[in-house]
């Protein structure tokens, strides 16, 4: 077989890359569309595809570059490789696995295969064979006949990448300057007013804390802390994952509200209305740093309502291959391609599975030293918003606090704990699920020991008695009744009690707050304490009364998970819902219409379920939640019909 030309090579890789990725593109939308419009989702498709043609020419000039290196090589020794038959069997195998696998998409839209992975296993097989069996066969007339037959799909998908030049340049040319601060309306700057310190970690469960009670002492610096602070002791989360449950802190609406249900959904809600904007109106300096990359400002699309915003690459230590190209697609990506650097980010992971770390590659005093390097200098009073990636998953602290509970050999890597899937587990891995456990509040030791050394800074710099000082959490993390770290469909105290503690300037006695209370109050309670009116789009309402001592609130408090929903003002047909009401606490599960009632004053671990004994209590608590429900489905249904939208409510 001749040597194949460069551009035939080029021709054979970019059929196969875009046929990747026309497969995993039809299969992302089916998600991407329960959050984004396609017009919305269609210039992160044009620079994937981009990326993907480049990735071709990339591989096209390698694959040439090693087939001059092997004849050069093969001719010396005397040995005959046909490259191009090589290349023509590489072809066939990777394009047919694919239109299996693609076969297997669409089937699973209607029914499920049994045996499916015998089935995979046979039809690879007769791919392999089938391929070698009509390279041979054709031999010099393969090239020919792949090119002559497929040209039309190259050409086409040739013209496709040019058109995407020009959807990616107009999205860029049309975000041009949203990434930077829009000028504030200030009328006046009252410079007494407290400085607001927020810092939230992402996945401390309150139950993990010997604050709180827990076995393990993971918390010895808080337990001095509270003493001249306010603890609440039945604070929760309104959901139990990362970026519903801080869109709902942000806001100070309920996730029914603000309809962030997905982990990269943005709404026009949050960008209206959020704590930052009406806290940047009101004449403080606004600060982020965020080290988790699903909720930086930048990809709740609220950039503008921050002075200052470090990105939370700088606040990551990559050691593995995948995180390190992660971090360098997050540089050229996220200011306009967030949904691009997230697909890539599967990728890395996919490809670049490899490598193992004992060590955090987020450390918290990377996110502290960014925020004592801008504090200094700034305009005062500041807002400053800091999220910290640990305790969350994988649980790998430093030493000291490494090995204080955990074998020295038990979980101790990245790769260790990866290999147990979050979700559900096997009752029968419950062993491995405690270990993991024991590194998560080693973890926690960790996080504590960060804070001590943040506090002791703040003082240095003269800034805690100057300052409102916040600690909490985004949500908690699971490793009992089957279900392992968050997220998914339920809503036990292990998930949505998170810790808040908060310090005012010049305090020296702490109280202990028992009542309850919820994420969306913070805001409210912050504007309360530093006299800023309260929007009237805010659900939450302030705590301020009660941390004086005054009577607390009889509202429901409210918790849920929708994430198999649409957003984008579609009906509600499916999730869960925990309603707060006094020492009761009911989880009504949407789709099965089934419901679990605890009493949470006398069976704080939720093992009592008393729903076929407080039956009243039940029915009122459910039908709330069911009244409240029916009632945004009725405004969102309404509204639709306005805008002539059809209102579509089938899940993922």
């Amino acid at each position: 077989m001749k040597r194949l030309s460069l551009f035939k090579i080029f021709f054979m890789t970019h059929i196969v890359f875009m046929t990747i990725l026309i497969n995993d593109a039809i299969f992302r939308w089916s998600g991407i569309s329960f959050y984004m419009t396609f017009r919305e989702f269609l210039p992160n498709l044009a620079m994937m595809i981009l990326i993907f043609t480049l990735m071709a020419m990339l591989i096209a000039v390698i694959l040439k570059l090693i087939e001059i290196l092997g004849k050069s090589i093969t001719k010396r020794l005397g040995i005959a490789i046909g490259f191009g038959m090589l290349y023509a069997w590489s072809f066939l195998v990777v394009v047919s696995v694919l239109m299996v696998k693609y076969l297997k998409f669409w089937i699973d839209s209607f029914t499920s295969v049994p045996y499916w992975n015998i089935f995979r296993f046979v039809v690879l097989v007769m791919i392999l064979v089938c391929a070698s069996v009509l390279t041979w066969k054709l031999r010099e007339r393969l090239i020919t006949s792949i090119t002559e037959r497929l040209k039309p799909v190259f050409w086409v998908f040739l013209l496709i990448s040019l058109c995407s030049i020009l959807v990616a340049g107009h999205h860029i040319f049309q975000r041009g300057g949203q990434a930077s601060p829009s000028p504030a309306r200030v009328s006046h700057v009252d410079s007494s007013k407290p400085n607001i310190i927020l810092v939230t970690f992402d996945a401390l469960s309150a139950r993990d804390m010997s604050l709180n009670g827990y076995e393990r002492i993971t918390t010895p610096f808080l337990e001095e802390f509270v003493k001249e602070s306010h603890l609440f002791t039945r604070f929760h989360a309104n959901s139990n994952f990362t970026t519903t449950s801080l869109a709902s802190m942000l806001t100070s609406k309920y996730p029914w509200a603000h309809q962030i249900y997905h982990l990269e959904g943005v709404s026009e809600v949050i960008r209206k209305e959020n704590l930052a904007k009406v806290l940047r109106e009101n004449g403080y300096t606004t600060m982020a740093f965020v080290a988790n990359n699903a909720v930086n400002p930048l990809q709740m699309d609220i950039v503008k309502d921050f002075d200052i915003l470090v990105p939370y690459y700088k606040m990551w230590f990559p050691s593995r291959i995948s995180t390190s190209l992660i971090l360098i697609a997050s540089r050229e990506l996220d200011n306009y391609f967030y949904i691009t650097r997230r697909w890539l980010e599967f990728y890395f992971h996919k490809i670049f599975s490899w490598g193992d770390t004992a060590n955090s590659e987020f450390p918290i005093h990377l996110a502290f030293d960014s925020f004592f390097d801008q504090v200094t200098t700034i305009r005062k009073p500041f807002f400053a918003w800091i999220h910290l990636m640990p305790p969350h998953a994988p649980y790998l602290p430093p030493e000291p606090h490494k090995n204080t509970f955990a074998g020295k050999l038990e979980m101790a890597s990245s790769q260790a704990q990866q290999n147990f899937r979050w979700g559900p587990y096997p009752l029968s891995q419950q062993s491995e699920i405690d270990s993991l456990r024991k590194r998560y509040d080693e973890f926690i030791l960790y996080c504590d020991a960060e804070l001590k050394g943040f506090v002791n800074r703040l003082k240095e710099n003269r800034l805690y008695d100057q300052s409102l000082l916040i600690l909490s959490s985004d949500h908690g993390e699971m490793f009992e009744r089957g279900y392992y770290t968050h997220g998914g469909p339920y809503l036990y105290e292990p998930l949505v009690h998170i810790p808040m503690i908060i310090h005012e300037p010049g305090q020296t006695h702490g109280t202990q707050i028992d009542t309850l209370s919820e994420f969306i109050d913070l805001a409210p309670t912050l504007l309360d304490y530093i006299e800023i009116p309260i929007p009237k789009w805010m659900e939450g309402e302030s705590f301020l009364t009660v941390m004086r001592g005054g009577t607390p609130s009889t509202r429901f408090k409210f918790s849920m998970w929708f994430e198999k929903n649409r957003s984008l003002n579609h009906p509600i047909t499916t999730g869960t819902v925990a309603i707060f009401e006094g020492d009761f606490k009911l989880i009504h599960y949407i789709k099965e219409n089934r419901s679990e009632l605890y009493n949470l004053s006398v069976d704080p671990k939720e093992e009592h379920d008393l729903i076929d004994e407080e039956t009243q209590v039940a029915q009122w608590l459910k039908s709330t939640i069911l009244e409240r429900i029916q009632q945004i489905n009725a405004t969102r249904m309404e509204s639709r019909k306005r805008k002539n939208e059809p209102a579509i409510t089938n899940e993922k």
